[in-house]
């Protein structure tokens, strides 16, 4: 009888451990999705709102570059979401299983997901500082016209 009573509350651990995992990475990933959304959304205002009293060549050169930005950052983003989930179904459906199984189930589960994040986390170690540079570039582009513009 205590066999399977520890059985179950590894199990339960197990279960609660990916429910919090997953949880912890939801909010994080939502906070900076929202302050990068905000960025963007800053940028593109001030950019529109202001627009008619720069030059064209710092207007579509800030337009541009920040442009570049966010088409890198969404290009990673849907690349990320759709490992991130295929890897929760996959962790959902190994914990989910026979008590005999389960430890089988996790390994090729650590496996697969050493496997699928490994380049993620390399192609995030370019994408970032290219998105990251563009977008400063191309806000630095328009802070640059601002000032110009107001002297």
């Amino acid at each position: 009888m205590p066999a399977v009573t520890a059985e179950l509350d590894q199990k339960s651990f197990l279960r609660e451990l990916s429910e919090f995992q997953s949880s912890m990475y939801d909010k994080a990933s939502t906070y900076t999705k929202v302050m990068i959304g905000l960025g963007y959304g800053g940028f593109f205002a001030a950019w529109s709102g202001t627009k008619q009293y720069l030059l064209p060549r710092p207007r579509v050169a800030s337009a541009l570059f920040v442009t570049v930005s966010l088409v890198l950052y969404i290009i990673f983003e849907i690349l990320q979401v759709m490992i991130v989930s295929h890897l929760s179904i996959q962790l959902a459906n190994a914990v989910s299983l026979p008590d005999a199984d389960i430890l089988q189930a996790l390994r090729k589960y650590r496996t697969r997901s050493q496997a699928l994040t490994r380049p993620l986390l390399s192609a995030w170690k370019i994408v970032f500082p290219l998105s990251a540079f563009a977008g400063l570039v191309g806000a630095g582009i328009l802070i640059y016209a601002f000032v110009r513009s107001l002297v």
